[in-house]
């Protein structure tokens, strides 16, 4: 799916919608290490994180399609996608995101926001808050939030406070 080829996102009631929010990967212990033990033991918590919320009655999982925590969320929505009914919405803080990403991330990108059911651009260019702008959004209509938070500060820290704030039950997927 095109950015240019955005479904509208149906109306999904807050007690049915999950968001995420996470760190970059020069944030987390693994980097870029896809195949330490501490990523496939966070990879493992996300699938059963998702199957549990979607047996609780969970369908829509929104997350903002950054590198790190957020394509790991997003690709394990996509597989969970294969055998139980849930929707994947990528909220997109600008149109151009992707662009100065290396290209195997850009694929990867690509990859889920065609998988997506629905894809959300907060803003049509690059602003200094897009993407605090696109943080809140996906709060505002979610119940839950999992996170993956394993440094103080920046936008994930504020997204959890802002998610403390709406009052939203918090899944930390953080490991020590």
């Amino acid at each position: 799916m095109e950015l240019n080829e955005l479904k509208i996102v149906p109306q999904f009631a807050a007690e049915t919608v999950c968001c995420f929010t996470g760190n970059r990967p020069h944030k987390l212990p693994w980097g870029r290490n896809e195949n330490s033990i501490e990523f496939r033991k966070v990879k493992a918590d996300f699938e059963a994180t998702i199957r549990r919320l979607s047996d609780e009655g969970y369908s829509l999982f929104v997350c903002g399609a950054a590198l790190g925590g957020d394509t790991y969320f997003a690709e394990a929505v996509i597989e969970i996608k294969k055998s139980r009914e849930v929707f994947l919405e990528c909220a997109v803080p600008f149109p151009a995101q992707a662009e100065n990403w290396s290209e195997e991330d850009r694929k990867r990108y690509s990859f889920i926001i065609d998988k997506s059911d629905f894809v959300t651009v907060i803003s049509p260019h690059y602003t200094s808050d897009c993407m605090m702008k696109r943080n809140r959004y996906m709060v505002d209509k979610s119940s839950v939030i999992v996170t993956l938070d394993y440094c103080a500060g920046g936008g994930t820290a504020a997204t959890v406070a802002y998610a403390k704030k709406r009052g939203l039950r918090i899944i930390p997927l953080r490991r020590k």
